[in-house]
């Protein structure tokens, strides 16, 4: 009986994600001094959280082929409301909800004028570049350019991002806790496997009665979410918000949403590979920072990470199911 062979470039380009995982481990423990601490591994879990929280609605528009890079600059936008309702009702409620409401309007008006020109995942680079743009210049507007600080007294708000639930961050727990629910929506209901079948094949989805630019639509709202939502965390964590403080967070997201092997359409897209996207670039940082390396550096290096991870998914997409 001839054994079935191994092969160890399928493996190689299929495990992409948890593969690189294990380099680092390996890495920032040889090159990374006191990498095994808990202080570190803490810190980990803190800088992870806003990028992870991006990651996941990016995945969620990735996954029905587009792309949303107003993420960052909606988040600085979200950020600036929330903190000054908060400062100026002091009701963390109407500050929750004002951030929200923006971020739903943005990942709005993404959909809809995606919706109206009946647009692709082409379409989207320019639709939310420009939205991006429009954010960008609400923040300035609504700040009149100036830094915006969280009072003293709200502690309880502050809490939300510094507290630790034993020794757990808090903000690790609200992204865990989130990633779980998107993970039962994308695969338990009906408009997940929309999802699915939109970002495999939109012309398809449409023949078979999904109506695809709704679903494009409500992608890109969620992402918008997502945003006021990682906005949320950053003001009680920092407590303070800029015009700019999201400036290029929507460029992590897209790194953690590729590295982590996701891909438009793909059955196993979601919030697992997400995660590994989200713990490769959440350690990639870590390891440099620890290492001192100077901060152009470093995005050289992630992409160069993300460059060699999307030769690895065209790579995957050309093979199919080759090699299993």
């Amino acid at each position: 009986m001839q054994k079935k062979r191994i092969d160890v470039k399928w493996l190689a380009v299929e495990y992409f994600g948890p593969l690189l995982i294990g380099f680092m481990i390996i890495f920032g423990a040889v090159f990374a001094n006191n990498f095994f601490s808990v202080g570190n591994f803490q810190n980990l879990l803190n800088q992870i959280a806003i990028n992870g929280v991006l990651t996941v609605g990016f995945c969620v528009v990735y996954i029905i082929d587009g792309f949303d890079l107003s993420q960052g600059n909606v988040l600085s936008a979200c950020a600036c409301v929330c903190l000054t309702i908060l400062n100026g009702t002091h009701s963390i409620f109407l500050a929750f909800l004002a951030a929200l409401v923006v971020g739903a309007v943005f990942g709005l008006a993404n959909g809809l004028i995606g919706k109206v020109i009946k647009g692709d995942g082409s379409d989207s680079y320019l639709i939310t570049l420009a939205m991006s743009l429009v954010a960008l210049g609400f923040a300035y507007i609504w700040t009149k350019g100036l830094n915006i600080q969280c009072d003293s007294e709200m502690t309880v708000f502050r809490n939300i991002a510094r507290g630790k639930v034993f020794n757990i961050p808090n903000t690790t727990i609200i992204l865990v806790v989130f990633m779980i629910i998107v993970h039962f929506v994308l695969r338990k209901t009906t408009i997940g496997r929309k999802l699915y079948y939109v970002g495999a094949n939109k012309k398809a989805a449409y023949m078979g009665g999904i109506n695809a630019h709704n679903i494009r639509m409500y992608a890109f709202i969620f992402s918008g979410l997502c945003a006021a939502l990682a906005a949320i965390i950053m003001a009680a964590r920092t407590g303070s918000a800029t015009p700019m403080c999201g400036n290029n967070y929507e460029t992590d997201a897209a790194i953690a949403t590729i590295v982590g092997g996701n891909a438009p359409g793909d059955i196993k897209s979601g919030m697992l590979r997400a995660l590994f996207g989200i713990l490769c670039l959440g350690l990639m940082r870590n390891i440099m920072n620890m290492m001192n390396i100077d901060a152009n550096v470093q995005t050289v290096t992630k992409c160069c990470v993300l460059l060699i991870s999307l030769y690895a998914l065209s790579v995957k997409q050309n093979w199919g199911g080759r090699g299993k």
